[in-house]
């Protein structure tokens, strides 16, 4: 996933510090794992959402979360806007992702706690990323949010995951291009988390059963 347009437009933003950004995207834990690879440790990258709190999403950013919390427990800052407030206090250069945000965004408290870290967070090159599988985004913060788009797999990285878990499979090592294209057919619409579940359930020491991945 480190390849995709999305994460190619998220890489120029940063350059440039862009400080606000909202990426629509149906897998949103695939979508974390390709920007904390594409910032390759690089960045301190941190996570909310409503139920976990605050947390680092790696191991460098550990200290950014306590930073961030002040002295509270990261874990029971699970109010939208008190998270928002603690993210004015992330380390230079930190990234914040926030999850769930389809479900805050009409909040005018958690609008202006978005809106209020955009200067800030420009002088700073932090970046606050925003995560919803999609958004309309207030006129208060339109001009100000960079929106961007991670659709579903495509063929490619399809092939990646299905060729990578059947080469995992006790007795096996590379499918049948026919075998690969037909699974390709078979799970393509699919999330990645979606695809990788029905490909794994559908394998056995025997190969890939496709009709079963079909049913699946």
């Amino acid at each position: 996933m480190s390849n995709t347009p999305m994460l190619t437009q998220l890489r120029a933003a940063r350059r440039v510090s862009t400080p606000l950004v909202a990426i629509q995207t149906p897998d949103p834990a695939a979508t974390v794992a390709g920007i904390v690879k594409t910032f390759n440790g690089a960045t301190a990258v941190v996570e909310w959402d409503i139920v976990r709190g605050v947390y680092p999403a790696t191991g460098s950013a550990s200290q950014a979360v306590v930073k961030i919390a002040s002295g509270s427990d990261p874990a029971l800052i699970q109010n939208p806007v008190d998270a928002l407030s603690a993210f004015m206090r992330a380390p230079a250069e930190c990234v914040c992702i926030m999850h769930g945000v389809s479900r805050l965004i009409d909040n005018e408290s958690v609008i202006q706690g978005i809106w209020n870290l955009r200067d800030p967070y420009k002088e700073t090159q932090r970046m606050l990323i925003l995560l919803a599988p999609s958004l309309t985004m207030p006129a208060e913060l339109n001009g100000s949010v960079l929106i961007l788009d991670e659709p579903l797999p495509n063929s490619e990285e399809l092939s990646r995951i299905v060729t990578e878990l059947y080469a995992a499979s006790p007795g096996l090592t590379v499918p049948e291009p026919d075998v690969l294209s037909r699974s390709i057919n078979a799970v393509t619409g699919l999330q990645a988390y979606t695809a990788e579940q029905a490909v794994s359930m559908s394998l056995s020491p025997n190969g890939l059963d496709v009709p079963a991945l079909w049913d699946r």
